[in-house]
């Protein structure tokens, strides 16, 4: 079994990069690419969410798998807020959030 996560994400954040816009959307999944996908340890380049209930709910998700960690990553000006499960190497995005924003509809507006 390989010992590198792999990354995937959810419809909600699929759509919420490409809604970006192409210069944004390119930082963001370059980001990715280039730190996350095939990493050893995702832990690195983010922080842990102490509260992974209130964020999945944030997300407007459903509560995040119960052996899974919630994290944010920070990018430019945006949050990837993912969801690591560490017993199948994958890196699950979640959601895209714009700094400051509480819901990434409103911050489009």
């Amino acid at each position: 079994m390989s010992s590198r996560y792999c990354v995937d994400y959810t419809e909600q954040a699929a759509k919420s990069i490409e809604d970006l816009g192409y210069f944004d959307s390119r930082l963001v999944l370059s980001w990715i690419d280039k730190n996350l996908n095939g990493c050893d340890s995702p832990q690195v380049f983010g922080h842990a969410l102490a509260d992974k209930q209130a964020h999945a709910t944030l997300c407007g998700l459903k509560l995040l798998d119960e052996n899974s960690e919630a994290w944010c990553y920070h990018v430019g000006e945006y949050h990837l807020i993912a969801e690591i499960r560490s017993d199948l190497r994958q890196i699950l995005i979640l959601a895209l959030r714009q700094n400051g924003a509480a819901n990434s509809d409103d911050a489009a507006k």
